[in-house]
């Protein structure tokens, strides 16, 4: 194994070269191990966005271009504010005569440079160095967004997100439905068994849960025990067989505590009805989440904006 192999033994990270000509960025794509970056690609000012857009991200954009030509500015500026540095690390090869230019031109988000002529040697050690920043990136974007017990996106990122598609709803644009689900009982098994076994129990309900969802709804730990999923477009209809089927889901899941199997029940509680904002949507399904579980738990109630008593529909005994 060579050192940058060692250097990057995470998943590779594509990288893409954007040079004046392909034949320029053939050129310099020689000077790239392969071994390492098995997944690059060669763009022109044409294609460049296109190939960005492509492309899976993280990714590491090689620019082989002056910084003295004003339309690399302004394509950086473009793409840092298209794009956060956990998905694109940028890593420009300069001129001689561009580095008067480069202190100022980091503050439009150049992660690293390197003066060119480079060899191969010092070309690979950048780019591993470029690949770190932006595990780094990752690292923290995903501390920020993401719950650390369940790793789905935390309550606020997710409040974040929801807030664009509310707005799609409030003009008729799209229709939205909120569920929360929480496990029953778990404060119990949590006494009985210890903090762990429900942490654990968690954790599975996030990955049943995931397994559930279309991959237009937003999921997220919310409080606690309670889960909130945001469903786009979901005919009223379709709604109860997809509450049912979660519930059976879960239901059917064997969790554990040590050895022993431990078999749970959840409750639902969903709305359509938007009222004034994103939390009063929030606040509605919790209100039907009360309900269900008032009723004797192990099912779910649909409060929707055409009554405004809780509709309570039966799962499975």
């Amino acid at each position: 194994m060579n050192q940058n192999s060692s250097v990057l033994s995470l998943n590779p990270i594509p990288i893409l070269i954007y040079s004046n000509t392909k034949s320029d960025g053939q050129r310099l794509g020689k000077k790239i191990d392969k071994d390492v970056h098995p997944n690059l690609s060669i763009a022109t000012q044409k294609t460049v966005e296109d190939e960005i857009k492509a492309l899976s991200k993280p990714l590491i954009l090689l620019i082989e271009k002056s910084l003295a030509d004003d339309h690399v500015v302004k394509f950086v500026e473009h793409i840092m504010k298209t794009y956060d540095p956990a998905e694109v690390g940028i890593f420009c090869l300069c001129r001689q005569s561009d580095n008067k230019r480069v202190a100022s031109f980091a503050a439009h988000g150049l992660v690293d440079f390197q003066p060119t002529p480079v060899t191969s040697e010092i070309l690979n050690a950048r780019i591993a160095l470029c690949h770190k920043n932006l595990v780094r990136e990752k690292a923290l974007k995903d501390a920020y967004i993401r719950d650390p017990l369940t790793s789905l996106p935390n309550r606020q990122h997710f409040l974040d997100q929801a807030k664009n598609l509310y707005a799609s709803a409030k003009r008729d644009q799209i229709e939205l439905m909120m569920a929360i689900i929480e496990p029953d009982h778990l404060g119990r098994i949590n006494r009985h068994y210890g903090q762990s076994v429900g942490d654990h129990i968690l954790q599975e309900i996030a990955g049943i849960l995931i397994k559930r969802k279309r991959d237009t709804d937003l999921l997220c730990r919310f409080d606690g025990s309670k889960f909130v999923l945001l469903a786009v477009n979901m005919a009223e209809t379709h709604l109860i067989t997809f509450l049912d089927d979660m519930l059976a889901s879960l239901q059917a899941h064997a969790f554990t505590a040590g050895t022993q199997k431990l078999w749970i029940t959840g409750s639902i509680g969903a709305t359509s009805y938007l009222g004034r904002d994103i939390v009063d949507m929030v606040y509605q399904a919790e209100e039907a989440l009360f309900q269900s579980r008032s009723d004797g738990h192990n099912r779910f109630t649909i409060l929707n904006e055409m009554t405004s008593d809780p509709v309570p529909v039966r799962s499975f005994m």
